[in-house]
């Protein structure tokens, strides 16, 4: 089993490295299971990797997991599968400027110089996001809901009275 503590596991098979038996994502907060695919009925496509012709979905809807009724639980048929021929050598990467290899803990270095630009974009926009003014559409649309609060507040009561008024006549 690999995954990231409370926030999601996956079951792999020993035998077949390449197959994944079962997944399951966790609430971060509290470690409480939301969902969990299983991977059923694997076929070896290639040499080495398996992949599964049916994947059962068991999704979380309710707080009791002792319940049958605190699950939505559904199977997916995969009918056809088709691999792709192996395309490594069409796939070719270039770091543009600035591009850091962060291949070493704690000692990033720059690969190509230049780029600065872009980081300095990055910060402008990260400063911009933590301000603590107030822009005024938030300000205009605080006022517009306690308008609004205040307007139901005081004429709701009264077109209600006349309907009852009315109800009794």
């Amino acid at each position: 089993m690999i995954g990231r503590p409370g926030v999601d596991r996956i079951w792999l098979d020993k035998l077949r490295a390449t197959a994944v038996m079962a997944r399951e994502f966790c609430d971060p907060s509290d470690g409480r299971l939301l969902q969990r695919f299983e991977f059923l009925d694997h076929e070896e496509v290639i040499p080495g990797t398996w992949f599964p012709r049916r994947i059962r979905n068991l999704l979380v809807t309710g707080a009791d997991l002792s319940r049958p009724e605190s699950f939505r639980d559904s199977v997916i048929q995969i009918l056809e599968l088709r691999v792709n021929q192996d395309e490594s050598d069409g796939f070719h990467w270039e770091p543009g400027p600035g591009a850091l290899d962060i291949t070493r803990p704690n000692q990033p270095k720059q690969v190509l110089t230049g780029g600065t630009e872009l980081l300095d974009n990055y910060r402008t926009f990260a400063d911009l996001s933590q301000t603590e003014s107030t822009p005024w559409t938030d300000v205009i649309c605080i006022a517009a809901a306690f308008l609004s609060m205040f307007a139901c507040g005081f004429f709701l009561p009264v077109i209600f009275d006349r309907r009852r008024a009315k109800q009794k006549s």
